[in-house]
C-alpha cells in the first residue's frame, strides 16, 4: 500500500496530477486499506478484459486530443491498473506486478518531471520496493501464524545499489524530457513576450514575479545591471514605436566568437513563450544557431531551445538603420526636445532629455484613460505625465529625433538580481522593461525611467540555486553534456598534486560500488544455477551435501535425519517444486526457493 502511494507521490511531486487529485488518490488508497486490501473485489479472470476497455478509451483520448493526450493517457492507465491491483487476489505474482506498476509510475515522472522535489518520490520507491520484495519472498514459504526476522542489511544493500547504478545510467543516457516538452507531450504555462508596446492602456500592469529566464555570465566583466534586449522597434507612428517594416529577413551567420566577442553568456528561458533571441550589448553570435535576423533583431526559426549561448561585443559595430523622421502629429513633442536639449554634445543633449523626463513624469503601473484622437505620446509628455517604462522610452526617442539624433526603442527586461549562492542572474517577468539607444558614431543606451528597478540586488537564494542546479544537471542535461565532461576528463593534464587530491573521490566512489559488484557478482552466480540447486548450494554452506546423483527422496531422508526442521521445510518445498518442474503448474517458484534459501541461512548449523 505504500509503494502504491509512493508511486502516486511520484507523479504528484513531478507536477503530472493536480492537488485535488492526489487527494482524492490518498483517499481512494485509504479506503482500500481500510476495507477491501484483504477481499477479493475483484476477480482476476476480469483483468485482461479492464486493460483492453482503459486501453480503448485512452486511445480515443489520444485521437480527440492529439498529442497533449499522450502523457494524460498513460498517466491514467498506469493508476487504473494499480488501484485494481490493489482490490485483485494478492499471490506473490500479482504484488511484484504491483511493485512493476508503481514502479512504471516513478518512470513517468522521472521522464517529464522538472521539479527537484521529485527526488523525494524517487528515493521512497528506492527505498520500499528491495523491502517489498524481500518480505514477499519471506511471506510466500511462511505457514499460517510463523514469523521470520527481517533482513535490513539486505534492504540497505539494495537501496544503495539502486541509487548508485541509477547515477551511472544518469551519465549514461541523458533525459528527454526537454525534447517531449518542446514536442508539445507536456503543457507547461508559460507567459509571453511581445514586441508591441500599447501605450493607451487602461488597465493596470501586474507585478508577476514568477522566474521567466536565468543568465550565466561565462566570460567577461559581470555588470551589476543587464539591459537584456529582445526587440528594437525604429519605425515611428503616431501610436509609438514598431518595428521597421522594410526589413528584409536573412538567415544569421554565426562568426569567430573568440576574435570579436568580448562576453560570453548562457540562457535559461524557464516559463517564457517567444521566438526572440535575448541578448546584451551587440550580438556576435548565437548557439544553437538556427536564428534568422531582422535587421538588428534575432529570431529562433523553429522552437526556441531550452538553454543557448551567445557571444556578445560591448562596441557597437553596426550601424543598423539609422531614422530621425517624426510623424505630424508628434512634431511638438519633437520640439520640445530640442528646446529642452539646447546646446552641447549629441551625449550632453540626450542626457538633458532624460533628465527633464525624470523630473517632470511619474512612473506609474495604474491604467490611463486618454483621449482616443490624442497621439498616446503626446497626451503623456503634455498632458497626463505619468505612465509606465514604455511611455519614458517612447517620449525619450521622439525628443531626441527632434534633435535630429537617430533612436530607436528597445524592449526587453531589465536585469538586476544576482544570486550570489549560484552566481547567475534571475530574470523575472515584472522586470520587462523598454529603453532607449541613439545614435552618437555608434549606438549608446539611455534609460529616462525614474524607478526602483534600476538599481542592483544581490540576493542570496540557496533554494532558486538548488532549483537551477536541478535545472542545470538534470532537465537540461544533454549528450553534449556528456561529450564535453568526457572529453575534459580525457584531455585535462593533471598535476600530480591534482591526481592526488582525487584519490579521496575515487575511494569514496569505489566503496559506493562495493555493493553493486557483490550484489551484481552475487546475482549472476545465482541465476546460472536453477531453483534445486540453489537450495542444493545453500544446504552445503550449512554443512549439508547432498549428493545431486541421488534422488529427491534420498535427500529429504538424509535431511531430515541431519536436521529435522530444516528437513520439514525441504520436504514440503518438494510438493510444490517437483509439480512445477514436472507437471507444469503454475506457481512462483522462484520466489519460493528465495524464501526457503533465506530460512536455511537463518537455521543454526547443522
Amino acid at each position: 500500500m505504500l509503494l502504491s502511494l509512493s508511486g502516486v507521490l511520484c507523479l504528484y511531486l513531478a507536477e503530472l496530477l493536480s492537488l485535488p487529485a492526489c487527494i482524492v488518490l490518498v483517499l481512494v488508497h485509504v479506503i482500500i486499506g481500510k476495507w477491501f486490501y484483504t477481499s477479493t473485489v475483484f476477480p482476476k479472470a476480469l483483468f485482461p478484459i479492464l486493460i483492453v476497455a482503459v486501453s480503448s478509451l485512452e486511445v480515443g483520448r489520444i485521437i480527440f486530443q492529439g498529442r497533449e493526450g499522450i502523457v494524460p493517457a498513460l498517466r491514467d492507465m498506469i493508476v487504473i491498473l494499480a488501484l485494481t491491483r490493489l482490490i485483485m487476489p494478492k499471490s506473490g505474482r500479482e504484488i511484484a506486478q504491483l511493485v512493476g506498476i508503481t514502479f512504471s509510475q516513478c518512470i513517468l515522472a522521472t521522464i517529464f518531471t522538472t521539479s527537484p522535489l521529485f527526488l523525494i518520490g524517487l528515493l521512497l520507491q528506492a527505498f520500499f520496493i528491495p523491502i517489498v520484495l524481500d518480505q514477499l519472498d519471506e511471506r510466500s514459504f511462511m505457514g499460517p501464524g510463523e514469523t521470520t526476522r527481517s533482513r535490513p542489511g539486505r534492504w540497505i544493500m539494495v537501496w544503495s545499489s539502486i541509487i548508485v547504478m541509477s547515477c551511472i545510467l544518469f551519465y549514461l543516457i541523458p533525459r528527454p524530457s526537454s525534447a517531449l516538452m518542446r514536442g508539445a507531450l507536456v503543457h507547461r504555462s508559460t507567459i509571453g513576450f511581445s514586441e508591441e508596446m500599447n501605450l493607451a492602456r487602461s488597465t493596470q500592469l501586474e507585478e508577476d514575479s514568477r522566474i521567466v529566464m536565468r543568465l550565466v555570465w561565462n566570460s567577461g566583466k559581470i555588470p551589476e545591471v543587464v539591459y537584456l534586449a529582445g526587440a528594437r522597434l525604429e519605425e515611428l507612428t503616431a501610436d509609438g514605436f514598431v518595428k521597421h517594416g522594410e526589413t528584409l529577413a536573412t538567415e544569421s551567420v554565426n562568426v569567430s566568437q573568440d576574435r570579436l566577442s568580448t562576453d560570453h553568456l548562457t540562457i535559461y528561458p524557464t516559463g517564457i513563450e517567444t521566438k526572440n533571441v535575448f541578448f546584451p550589448y551587440y550580438l556576435v553570435s548565437v548557439s544553437p544557431g538556427a536564428t534568422i535576423s531582422q535587421g538588428s533583431n534575432v529570431y529562433w526559426m523553429k522552437d526556441p531551445p531550452p538553454m543557448y549561448d551567445i557571444w556578445v561585443t560591448r562596441n557597437s559595430s553596426d550601424q543598423g538603420t539609422l531614422i530621425t523622421s517624426v510623424p505630424d502629429e508628434l512634431l511638438e513633442v519633437a520640439g520640445l526636445g530640442a528646446t529642452i536639449a539646447g546646446q552641447g554634445t549629441t551625449r550632453e543633449k540626450a542626457s538633458r532629455i532624460a533628465e527633464y523626463l525624470k523630473k517632470h513624469h511619474e512612473y506609474t503601473l495604474d491604467g490611463l484613460t486618454m483621449p482616443v484622437e490624442v497621439s498616446p505620446i503626446s497626451w503623456f509628455v503634455f498632458n497626463g505625465k505619468k505612465g509606465s517604462c514604455e511611455h519614458f522610452a517612447s517620449a525619450l526617442a521622439t525628443m531626441l529625433r527632434g534633435c535630429g539624433i537617430p533612436t530607436r526603442v528597445v524592449t526587453g527586461f531589465l536585469v538586476n538580481e544576482f544570486n550570489p549562492s549560484g552566481n547567475y542572474f534571475i530574470i523575472r517577468a515584472r522586470t520587462a522593461h523598454a529603453w532607449v539607444e541613439f545614435w552618437d558614431k555608434k549606438w549608446f543606451l539611455l534609460d529616462a525611467t525614474p524607478f526602483a528597478l534600476s538599481g542592483a540586488v544581490r540576493r542570496v537564494s540557496l533554494i532558486d540555486s538548488l532549483r537551477f542546479t536541478w535545472i542545470r544537471w538534470v532537465i537540461h542535461y544533454s549528450l553534449e553534456d556528456q561529450i564535453t565532461i568526457a572529453g575534459y576528463l580525457a584531455r585535462s593534464p593533471w598535476s600530480v598534486r591534482e591526481r592526488l587530491e582525487l584519490v579521496p573521490s575515487a575511494a569514496l566512489a569505489g566503496i559506493l560500488l562495493i555493493p553493486v559488484v557483490v550484489f551484481a557478482s552475487k546475482m549472476w552466480r545465482r541465476k546460472r544455477l536453477g531453483p534445486y540447486a540453489k537450495v542444493l548450494q545453500a544446504l552445503e554452506k550449512k554443512g549439508v551435501r547432498l549428493d545431486i546423483s541421488q534422488s529427491h527422496e534420498i535427500h529429504v531422508q538424509e535431511l531430515l535425519r541431519r536436521n529435522p526442521s530444516l528437513g520439514s521445510l525441504f520436504r514440503n518445498y518438494l510438493q510444490t517444486y517437483l509439480p512445477w518442474r514436472f507437471g507444469n503448474q503454475d506457481v512462483d517458484i522462484f520466489s519460493i526457493t528465495e524464501n526457503l534459501i533465506e530460512r536455511i541461512r537463518e537455521s543454526s548449523d547443522t
